[in-house]
């Protein structure tokens, strides 16, 4: 429940949960028929608030059977209350007549007569002569006597007794009038408020054992439904004592089942929280306290699941980026040597087609043939170099196989060599002297590959060729070596600079006040509920010591008028 407080009031998501609510309520409303009956229609208060037909209270002396009334059940905690609207002067008799059947124990009234200048409610009990009213009123078969009235500020609390002419039988009833809850709002603090629905309870009007007490404004859905839900599910917590498994929602969309529209705006929804934690927190402060810690200890988790998911992600896009800027281009593919003529290793098909048009591969014996594996790059093929001669066109083919080849990989390396210093050039610091050395080990490598060929030109012996091929491929087993050596070195071991380290450092530092902000505001919460209520307990003090005062003041002054005028005769 902290929680949903919390995330609504940082999202401001009050409406749109207070639609949603209206939506799903009204796709399970009931029928209204007896409501919208030509002559039950001028029983309406509004015209938009009628009672459901499966709940509605049916007056048993009748006719009419109809009264804007329903009874609001809730099993599961027994309790029921009955929902109505503020009486009209000619539905006044109908209200009391209701009261009797249903054996009603007290009336809870939140709102006043008049508001905002406009008639709210029929004045259906006697105030008093105190009150500048009548001691009792008469309606047809009933009579309401005015007993004693208590109260303060906020809310007064009246004795009036109930009599029934038919039978002769008289019944005494409390009237609970809030006075200080204003039409589509809320009251001024969860505190005062609580105190009415302490002394309600208090008086045992709500228990099982009498009939169901009236609760009504003026409509009878905003400020009733309110309070109906408030002492509901504190009802409820009490039962289970753990907050954090009722559902506000819930319990609202059960009770609207029984009378259209309760709680009437988002402010009042929002109200409904407040008091019931406010109210958990005074009956329940051990419940209270545990819910606490436990959203305290969420928000916590939650905090750090957060903090190592940012973490991670950083560091997998950190890696990304490395490996996008590190990692070297693949090597290129070798040209294969090829021989001039057809080789043992041809298709069959290749060999008849050239035979078919007059060429032929000159062959030796299979005992004189050199054959040469390609191990390098794993392959398995095997380069025929059976048709080698001391001819010119022998020679010039071997030029030809032989110096493409050694020119491409001297390219591969210089290649490799740029891409290093240009991506590298900033690590070169940080990694000492092992990339000069892969370095200079290639170039050597590459010098001493233009050596042999220079030396080659001459006479391309098989021996040499030999030798040329066994450098080529030691310097691509080197070369991939030093690519392998390079990534893992790059890769493997991550060191985070000191501008790294001081963005994980603030990132931290953001989340952890993130989670000191949330905790203030809930303690925030917490003692401004607790200021409110001490200054307006403070305010009453001290508005009765101004009171005790000025009467004091003014017994003096009329003792000392007395006492002047009695001593001078």
């Amino acid at each position: 429940m902290l929680a949903e407080l919390e995330q609504l009031d940082e999202s401001k998501a009050w409406p749109r949960l207070f639609q949603r609510l209206n939506l799903e309520a009204s796709q399970k409303a009931g029928s209204l028929t007896a409501a919208r009956l030509p002559e039950n229609r001028r029983l309406n208060r509004y015209r938009d608030v009628l009672p459901y037909d499966h709940s509605r209270i049916i007056l048993k002396d009748g006719p009419p059977d109809y009264i804007n009334a329903n009874l609001v059940k809730v099993p599961r905690l027994n309790r029921s209350y009955i929902l109505t609207q503020g009486p009209l002067p000619h539905t006044a008799k109908h209200f009391w007549q209701m009261i009797w059947e249903q054996n009603t124990a007290a009336i809870v009234m939140l709102n006043r007569v008049v508001e905002k200048n406009q008639v709210k409610c029929y004045q259906y009990w006697p105030c008093g002569q105190a009150a500048e009213h009548v001691d009792q009123l008469d309606f047809e078969d009933f009579k309401v006597y005015f007993l004693k009235e208590i109260g303060n500020d906020y809310f007064t609390i009246r004795t009036l007794e109930l009599e029934n002419f038919v039978t002769g039988e008289r019944r005494s009833l409390y009237h609970f009038h809030y006075m200080t809850w204003p039409d589509f709002g809320v009251p001024t603090s969860p505190a005062t408020f609580l105190a009415f629905l302490f002394e309600v309870r208090k008086a045992g009007v709500l228990s099982p054992d009498v009939g169901p007490s009236v609760v009504h404004c003026s409509a009878g859905i905003g400020r009733s439904g309110t309070f109906v839900m408030v002492d509901s599910v504190l009802k409820e917590i009490e039962s289970t004592g753990d907050m954090d498994q009722i559902s506000i929602t819930d319990v609202l969309l059960e009770i609207r089942q029984y009378r259209v529209g309760l709680i009437q705006t988002p402010d009042q929804l929002r109200f409904t929280y407040l008091a019931i934690l406010e109210g958990v927190k005074v009956l329940m402060p051990e419940v209270y306290q545990r819910a606490t810690n436990n959203h305290l200890k969420t928000n916590e988790e939650r905090g750090d699941d957060q903090e190592n998911a940012e973490q991670n992600s950083t560091a997998d896009a950190k890696s990304e980026d490395d490996s996008e800027v590190e990692t070297p281009p693949p090597v290129p593919p070798r040209r294969r040597l090829e021989a001039a003529a057809g080789t043992a290793d041809e298709p069959e098909a290749k060999r008849s087609r050239l035979s078919e048009r007059g060429i032929t591969s000159q062959k030796e014996p299979e005992g004189d043939k050199d054959v040469f594996t390609d191990s390098s790059e794993g392959s398995d093929e095997i380069i025929d170099l059976s048709s080698l001669s001391d001819s010119e066109n022998s020679e010039h083919s071997m030029e030809n196989v032989r110096e493409p080849s050694q020119v491409s990989m001297r390219e591969d390396i210089q290649e490799r060599n740029k891409f290093s210093d240009g991506k590298d050039k900033s690590q070169q610091a940080e990694k000492g002297s092992k990339l000069p050395q892969h370095k200079n080990q290639l170039n050597n490598d590459v010098e001493k590959t233009d050596k042999i060929s220079e030396q080659e030109k001459g006479e391309p012996t098989e021996t040499g060729l030999q030798e040329t091929n066994k450098v080529i491929q030691d310097t691509a087993i080197q070369l991939q070596e030093t690519n392998e050596g390079l990534k893992h070195e790059e890769g493997g071991e991550f060191i985070p600079t000191s501008n790294e380290t001081k963005e994980t450092e603030s990132a931290t530092e953001i989340r952890r006040r993130k989670r000191e902000e949330r905790k203030q505001k809930i303690t925030n919460l917490v003692e401004n509920i607790k200021k409110n209520v001490q200054r307006e307990e403070d305010a009453k003090v001290w508005k009765s010591r101004l009171k005790k005062a000025v009467i004091g003041a003014a017994i003096c002054s009329i003792a000392y008028v007395t006492f002047r005028y009695l001593s001078s005769g």
